[in-house]
């Protein structure tokens, strides 16, 4: 809810749980100075014209001021000051330099009261208009007045009767005959009394007069107006306690209370002194006592709580909430405290953030640090850039930097080590002075001492499952729920639960679960290769797959076979493929004397013992050796086999006396063939005859090898 006023005099009343950073102005502004312009301040009127008194709420105005006072220069004219038609006191002062008479009046207008120059009049609000309560100096003119008891008037003579002369003054006549000056033995005046002055033997001067008992005026002991000043010697409750505040109880009884102060500085409510702190800077708020007590010139300053930044003097921008937060802070900006002594030792270290008690609790310089959770760094005293959530992380942190610990006990030993990081609950909880380690789990590291640049991740306490590496270093553990390490890095091996391992860079994957079983791969610097169980290569050892587990399809840009064929028993194994050229040689009886080419080659492709060949040759000259042609410089030897079974059929050209076509048939066990023509009556080889100098064979056909 927002701030309310009150009716008559426009008073803040400030509503529980608002003017957050600003009570001190609202108090300041809006009830103490108002307050005191209402009781002792002046409105000054100076010129000659009619006016309305202004009126507002929470700040400033004419109509709430005590005194009225009228002194233009001059004036003849009779002036009308119109205030609110509500309760309320004025002392109205006609100092004129003129001549003129003043109605003070309520709004609506009402008849109001005549003050005359030179008069001085203390007014008040009846219910329906504005009425003279006393007044001194000036002529002054009353309606209605009752007179009591014995009055004394001056200037007149003894038993005579009183009429009123030209003037209309009351005088003394000898005359008691009838008429208007006649008086009974005990007269009663009504109507207006106009007179120079009336005196009234039964009151007190300066005595503020009120109507008795029958309307007879009267006056009191312990309210005097001397002119200038009202003064109440006792305000209906002689119990009142001094500093504290005073209220209207139900039936309008002044009371004080002891839960709300007011020093005429300071506003106590509740034991909370509100302000600004010391130095009155306008943007610092202080709530609790001592708050902000040495603060010279810092700003921005929230302080709620008792001795809340209380060394302060220069440092900006901080907030501090609870009993001695930033206590000691003297210089540093940018600190923010939440919770019982957070940051409590903190004098220059500057953006560190400390949630829940006793967080950063002995920091002195250390900077940008992050505290959540109680008692979280709370040893911390000049390491900056850590960060610390959970009950008592990075407890016993005191120089190390770029800490981070998240979790309860999280780093809980750390005191001088650098670049941990712990997520877990006692996640590297009694690392002393290993560095850069990071462990992610429940438990993660618990018992990691001394090892530095170690990465868990799970529930591995350091030394479980048959693995130790508290006192080590470089090392990575992957691990259960329960702790146990399922993968595990050393610098050097890669080990898979407890019996099996892996190795980067020219090393082993594989299974070293028991002896005579070991096997794997080998990641070497020419490809990945078969492995015994020491990570070694092992040539022609082990299988890829088995005939109960295989890969169902592998996608290679290339397989290679050795140079040297290394045969295979099963039928159903490729365990050779090459591909190449040959340079075919022709020869006559074996002899090739002579013989030239302009075109002389060969290609196969040898894919498990089938050689599939092209092979061709141009004649220029046949020469002159004789006898049956061969063919010679085949890469493989043929299979002993008839040799119906390696015939290729051939294309050729330039030939003589051929009666049929012709096959190139590889001899038995050779790497050679010979030329071949067929009839359906007879076979031949060919021999020189049927050659001639442009002569040309090709051939394509497949053979088996042996």
């Amino acid at each position: 809810m927002a701030t309310q006023y009150t009716s008559l005099l426009g008073l803040a009343l400030p509503v529980t749980g608002e003017l957050s950073g600003s009570w001190g102005d609202t108090v300041n502004d809006a009830i103490t100075s108002l307050l005191d312009t209402a009781v002792a301040g002046t409105t000054s009127i100076t010129t000659d014209a009619d006016i309305t008194l202004t009126t507002t709420t929470g700040v400033a105005n004419q109509a709430r001021q005590a005194i009225i006072l009228w002194n233009p220069a001059s004036g003849t004219t009779t002036r009308n000051i119109t205030a609110p038609a509500q309760s309320k006191i004025y002392t109205v002062i006609n100092a004129s330099g003129g001549t003129q008479s003043i109605v003070f009046r309520g709004a609506g207008p009402t008849t109001g009261v005549t003050i005359v120059k030179g008069e001085s009049a203390v007014v008040a609000w009846n219910g329906s208009d504005f009425i003279k309560v006393s007044n001194t100096g000036g002529s002054a003119s009353f309606t209605n007045v009752t007179v009591s008891g014995t009055t004394t008037l001056s200037g007149l003579t003894a038993s005579t009767a009183l009429a009123l002369d030209a003037s209309k003054n009351v005088v003394s006549v000898t005359n008691t005959g009838t008429g208007n000056n006649v008086l009974s033995a005990s007269p009663t005046l009504t109507g207006t009394v106009a007179a120079a002055s009336l005196s009234l033997s039964s009151l007190t001067a300066t005595r503020v007069p009120f109507a008795g008992v029958a309307g007879l005026l009267s006056d009191s002991d312990n309210m005097t107006f001397n002119g200038t000043r009202l003064t109440v010697a006792d305000l209906a409750d002689s119990g009142l306690t001094s500093g504290r505040v005073v209220y209207a109880t139900t039936g309008g009884a002044l009371v004080d209370s002891a839960n709300l102060l007011y020093s005429g500085t300071d506003l106590t409510v509740y034991g909370l002194t509100v302000g600004r702190g010391a130095g009155a800077v306008s943007t610092n708020t202080a709530v609790g006592a001592s708050a902000l007590a040495a603060n010279t010139t810092g700003t921005s300053h929230t302080a709620v709580g008792f001795n809340t930044l209380l060394l302060n003097t220069t440092g900006t921008d901080n907030t501090a909430v609870g009993r001695e937060a930033l206590r000691s802070n003297t210089t540093a900006s940018g600190g923010t405290a939440v919770g019982g002594y957070a940051l409590y030792g903190n004098t220059t270290g500057a953006n560190n953030t400390a949630l829940g008690i006793n967080t950063l609790f002995t920091n002195t310089t250390g900077a940008n640090n992050t505290a959540l959770g109680y008692g979280s760094l709370q040893l911390n005293t000049t390491a900056s850039n850590n960060t610390a959530v959970g009950y008592q992380a990075g407890y016993s942190n005191t120089t190390g930097t770029n800490n981070t610990a998240l979790g309860i006990g999280a780093l809980y030993s750390n005191g001088t080590t650098s670049g941990n990081t712990a997520l877990g609950a006692s996640s590297l909880a009694f690392t002393t002075s290993g560095t850069n380690n990071t462990a992610v789990g429940y438990n993660a590291g618990n018992l990691l001492t001394t090892g530095s640049k170690n990465t868990i991740l799970g529930a591995y306490n350091g030394n479980q499952g048959g693995l130790d590496i508290r006192t080590s270093n470089n090392n990575i553990v992957l691990s259960d729920g329960d702790g146990n390490p399922r993968q595990y890095w050393n610098g050097t091996v890669w080990t898979f639960g407890a019996a099996r391992r892996a190795v980067i860079g020219d090393q082993f994957v594989g299974d070293n679960a028991s002896a005579g079983n070991n096997r794997g791969v080998v990641f070497g610097s020419v490809g990945l290769l078969p492995g015994d169980g020491s990570g070694n290569p092992s040539d022609n050892s082990y299988e890829l797959g088995s005939s109960l587990y295989r890969w169902s399809i592998a996608r290679v840009v290339g397989v290679n076979f050795p140079a040297t064929q290394v045969a295979s028993s099963d039928a159903n194994t490729l365990d050779d493929y090459e591909e190449g050229t040959f340079t075919p040689t022709v020869s006559f009886g074996g002899g090739s004397t002579g013989i030239t080419y302009s075109y002389q080659n060969g290609v196969y492709t040898k894919i498990g013992n089938v050689v599939y060949v092209r092979v061709g040759f141009v004649f220029t000259n046949k020469g002159s050796s004789t006898g049956f042609v061969l063919v010679s410089g085949f890469p493989f030897a043929a299979y002993s086999l008839s040799y119906a079974d390696a015939v290729g059929p051939c294309s050729f050209g330039g030939m003589q006396s051929l009666t049929s076509p012709l096959n190139m048939v590889m001899d038995n066990g050779q790497a050679q063939g010979r030329i071949r023509q067929y009839s359906s009556t007879n076979e031949s080889t060919l021999t020189n005859a049927e050659f001639t100098n442009s002569s040309y064979v090709y051939a394509a056909f497949s053979y088996n090898v042996a």
